[in-house]
C-alpha cells in the first residue's frame, strides 16, 4: 500500500541477519546486548525488564532502547517496546553467534518470566530448553511442570520438547523412570516408536515407577505396541504383569487390557479359549458398575459381535457401557487409564449390530473430546476414521471417501508405515472403490499401501482385509487366487471363532468365486453363511447373506431369495447393499416378465444408488429400466436425506404397533409403498426396525408424537 512505503523501506533496509549484526555492532555493545535480550524475550517489554535481562544499568538500557527506536528496529507503545516486525526479531536472534551468550540471556529471561508469574512455567519453558544441560534438579522440575501445563493446554508437542530436554539435564536417578513415563504418555499415538522406547525404559529403570504409574505405563505400552503392529508383544506384556499382581481393581483393569489385546488379534491361536475366559470373567463381574467391570462387559460385546453371536446379547452388554448415549463414567474417550480402545470397541459393536445411530453419536463425541484436549494425532485420526466408517456402512459412499482422503489418509501415513489407522483407511477406501465399480483404482491403491494376498497386520482391520482382498481378486478376474486366499483365511477365522458375516463376508465371496466351477459347493457355502447370519440376528447380516445366496442358487430359487434379501435389507440402515439387492431383484423380475414389479424395484434401487454415490450400480439400474421400457425422463429426483412428513408418519405408526397393511390404510398408500417409506427411514436414521422407537424418541431432529 502506498501509505506503507516508508515502513517497507525500513524493513528492507533491516533485512538479513548478517546486515543487522553489522549494524548492531556499529551502534555499540550496549545496544547490541539490549537488542539480543529483546530478541530472546520475543515479547513486548518495559525498560526495567530489558535492563535486567540484558544485564545493564537502567539508564544505559534506556539509552540503548532509544537508539534502537531511532534506528526503526523497535517501536514504542506507551511504556512498552517491541520489534517493528517479526522478521527483524528473527534476524536479530540469528545474529547472536556466540552460543554461550545466547544461553546466558535465555537463563536470565527464564528467571524473569518465572519471577513475574505471568504465563506459568509453560511461558518460561522456551527459555529453559535452550539452557546447557548442567545436572540441575531445579531445571528438571521446572521442565516437568512446564510439560504438565502444556498438556493441560492441549500442546503435546511442546510438552514433548520439555521432557526430552529434561532427560538431557539429566534427572536424578530416582526421577528418571517418572520422566521417561511422562514423555511416553505425552506422545501417545503421535510418535508410537518413541512411546514404546520411553515406556519400556521407564518399566526397566531401577528404582522404578510408583505402583499406579507402573500400571498406567503397562496399559499405555500395550496400546502403543498394538498401534505399532506389535499386538502379540502387548498380549505378552499384560499377561506377565497380571501374573505379578494381587487381586483387586488394578488387576481387573489390567486383565481387561490383556483381554482387549487378545480380542484384537486376528490370528490369536487361543481365540476360542480367550472367549470362554472372558465369558467367565463377565459372570464374575455381574452386578458391578465400576469402570473395570463395565470395560469387561464392553469387551464381551465386541467378542460376541466378531463371533457372530446373538445381536441382542451383544447390544445388551454394549448398553451397560453407555450412559445417555455416551461412554459410561470411567470409560470416556480421553480416559488415560483404560485408553480409548474400550469406547472404540463399544462403537464397533453398535456398528456391526445395525445401530449406526449410536455408533455415529459415540464417534462424534470422540472427535469433539479429542479436539478439546488438543489430541490431534492418532486419537483424532481414529475418531474421524470411524465417522467415515459409519458413513460407509450407511451407504454414503461419496461422503465417506471425502472424509478419508486426502487429509485423513495423509495423517495416517504420517504415523508410520503399516500402522493400524493406515490399514483401516486404505481398506475402507478400497471397499468404496469396489462398490463404485472402480476395480483398477482399488487394486492400485491396495498395491501402493502393501495390501497384498497373505500380507496382513496381526490386529483385525475394519473391514476385514483378507476378505476384502478376496473380493478384489475376484473383481479382477483372478478367481483361482481369490479362492485360495478366501479358503486359507476362512480356516483361520473358523479356528479363531470369528464368524461375523458382515465384518468378514469371506464365505459368501468364496461361494461367488466357486459358482461356475463348483456350483454345489457354492450353494452349500452360501447356505452356511446364511445360517451364521441368522444366528447373529441382524437384518443387514441376513439380507447380505440372502443376496449372495441368490447369486449362486438354482434359477428356480433366485427370485424368492432376492425378495427375502430386499425385505431384510429394507429393514436395516445399510443403503448400498439394499440398493444392490433391489437392482438385482428388479433385473430378475424383468427376465421373468413381471415388468411392473421390476420397474418399481429398479426405480427404488436407482434412487438409493444415486443417493449413495454408487454410479456403477446406478448406471446398471438405468440400463435395466430402459430394457423394461422406462424412459430416463421418468426417473425421480434424488431423495432427501431428512425424513419427509410421510416417512415420519409411517415410522410413528409402525412404532405404535400397526402392521404394514394398517399403516398403508392410514396413509392411503399401498403396502409396497409403506415398505419403501420405512426403508428410507431406517437408512436415514441409521437404525433397524428394533431400534426405531428409541431413535425416534432420542433424535432431537425428529418430532415424534
Amino acid at each position: 500500500m502506498e501509505e506503507s512505503q516508508d515502513q517497507l523501506r525500513a524493513l528492507a533496509a533491516l533485512s538479513g541477519a548478517r546486515d543487522i549484526g553489522r549494524r548492531l555492532e556499529r551502534l555499540g555493545t550496549d545496544v547490541q546486548r539490549t537488542a539480543f535480550a529483546a530478541a530472546v524475550l520475543d515479547i513486548a517489554f518495559d525498560l526495567e525488564l530489558i535492563s535486567r535481562v540484558a544485564g545493564l544499568p537502567f539508564n544505559q538500557a534506556q539509552t540503548a532502547v532509544d537508539k534502537l527506536v531511532g534506528d526503526q528496529m523497535l517501536t514504542r507503545s506507551g511504556h512498552e517496546f517491541q520489534f517493528s516486525h517479526p522478521t527483524v526479531a528473527s534476524a536479530v536472534y540469528q545474529s547472536i553467534t556466540f552460543p554461550a551468550m545466547r544461553t546466558s540471556i535465555h537463563s536470565k529471561a527464564a528467571d524473569e518470566v518465572i519471577a513475574s508469574g505471568k504465563g506459568g512455567m509453560a511461558a518460561a519453558s522456551r527459555h529453559l530448553i535452550e539452557l546447557y544441560p548442567d545436572d540441575n534438579p531445579t531445571v528438571v522440575h521446572q521442565l516437568r511442570q512446564a510439560a504438565h501445563e502444556h498438556l493441560a493446554m492441549g500442546a503435546p508437542d511442546a510438552a514433548k520438547r520439555c521432557l526430552e530436554r529434561a532427560l538431557r539435564e539429566p534427572p536424578a536417578e530416582e526421577e528418571m523412570a517418572e520422566v521417561r513415563y511422562e514423555l511416553g504418555c505425552a506422545v501417545m499415538l503421535r510418535d508410537p516408536d518413541l512411546t514404546v522406547r520411553q515406556l519400556q525404559m521407564a518399566l526397566d529403570e531401577v528404582p522404578g515407577l510408583e505402583p499406579e504409574h507402573r500400571l498406567n505405563a503397562v496399559l499405555r505400552l500395550g496400546q502403543a505396541l498394538t498401534h505399532s503392529n506389535r499386538v502379540t508383544e502387548a498380549v505378552e506384556l499384560t499377561r506377565d504383569e497380571v501374573a505379578r499382581m494381587a487381586d483387586g481393581p488394578a488387576k481387573t483393569r489390567l486383565q481387561a487390557a490383556s483381554f482387549m489385546w487378545r480380542l484384537l488379534r486376528r490370528n490369536d491361536p487361543d481365540g476360542r479359549q480367550t472367549s470362554r475366559q472372558l465369558e467367565l470373567l463377565v459372570r464374575q463381574q455381574q452386578g458391578r458398575t465400576d469402570p473395570e467391570a463395565r470395560s469387561v462387559q464392553v469387551l464381551r460385546a465386541w467378542d460376541l459381535t466378531l463371533r457372530g453371536e446373538s445381536s441382542s446379547d451383544a447390544l445388551a452388554l454394549a448398553d451397560l457401557g453407555t450412559d445417555n448415549g455416551r461412554p459410561a463414567e470411567g470409560l470416556g474417550w480421553t480416559n488415560q487409564v483404560l485408553g480409548f480402545e474400550i469406547p472404540v470397541m463399544l462403537g464397533v459393536a453398535y456398528l456391526y449390530n445395525d445401530r449406526l445411530d449410536r455408533a455415529r453419536s459415540l464417534f462424534l463425541d470422540a472427535a469433539y473430546e479429542f479436539e478439546m484436549m488438543g489430541w490431534s494425532g492418532g486419537h483424532l485420526g481414529f475418531a474421524n476414521f470411524f465417522q467415515a466408517l459409519v458413513m460407509f456402512r450407511q451407504g454414503k459412499l461419496e461422503d465417506a471417501a471425502k472424509a478419508l482422503r486426502p487429509t485423513l489418509l495423509r495423517k495416517a501415513k504420517g504415523l508410520g508405515p503399516g500402522n493400524p489407522l493406515l490399514w483401516d483407511v486404505v481398506a475402507v477406501l478400497c471397499d468404496i472403490m469396489l462398490a463404485q465399480g472402480q476395480v483398477d483404482e482399488a487394486a492400485k491403491l491396495a498395491e501402493e499401501y502393501g495390501i497384498r494376498p497373505g500380507q496382513y497386520p496381526p490386529a483385525a482391520v475394519l473391514p476385514d482385509a483378507p476378505a476384502l482382498m478376496g473380493r478384489l481378486l475376484l473383481a479382477q478376474g483372478r478367481r483361482d487366487e481369490a479362492v485360495a486366499e478366501l479358503q486359507r483365511h476362512g480356516r483361520e477365522l473358523d479356528e479363531r471363532g470369528w464368524e461375523n458375516t458382515v465384518w468378514s463376508p469371506w464365505m459368501s465371496t468364496l461361494a461367488l468365486a466357486l459358482a461356475d466351477t463348483d456350483p454345489e459347493r457354492a450353494r452349500r457355502l452360501a447356505a452356511d453363511a446364511y445360517g451364521r447370519a441368522l444366528r447373529a440376528g441382524t437384518n443387514s447380516a441376513e439380507g447380505m447373506a440372502l443376496h449372495a445366496w441368490a447369486k449362486v442358487a438354482e434359477p428356480a430359487r433366485e427370485l424368492e431369495l432376492l425378495q427375502r434379501a430386499v425385505t431384510a435389507l429394507g429393514q436395516s440402515p445399510i443403503a448400498f447393499e439394499h440398493a444392490s439387492a433391489l437392482v438385482d431383484y428388479g433385473a430378475a423380475l424383468r427376465r421373468d416378465g413381471r415388468l411392473r414389479e421390476a420397474v418399481a424395484a429398479l426405480e427404488q434401487g436407482l434412487d438409493i444408488a444415486r443417493d449413495c454415490g454408487a454410479t456403477n450400480l446406478a448406471d446398471r439400474a438405468r440400463r435395466e429400466l430402459k430394457a423394461s421400457g422406462v424412459s430416463p425422463h421418468r426417473l425421480r429426483p434424488l431423495p432427501s436425506r431428512d425424513l419427509t412428513a410421510l416417512q415420519l408418519r409411517a415410522a410413528q405408526l409402525t412404532v405404535r404397533g400397526k402392521d404394514r397393511s394398517e399403516v398403508a390404510e392410514s396413509l392411503s398408500v399401498s403396502p409396497a409403498r409403506v415398505a419403501e417409506l420405512l426403508a428410507a427411514v431406517y437408512r436415514t436414521l441409521g437404525t433397524d426396525a428394533k431400534g426405531l422407537a428409541e431413535t425416534l424418541q432420542d433424535d432431537p431432529g425428529v418430532d415424534s408424537e
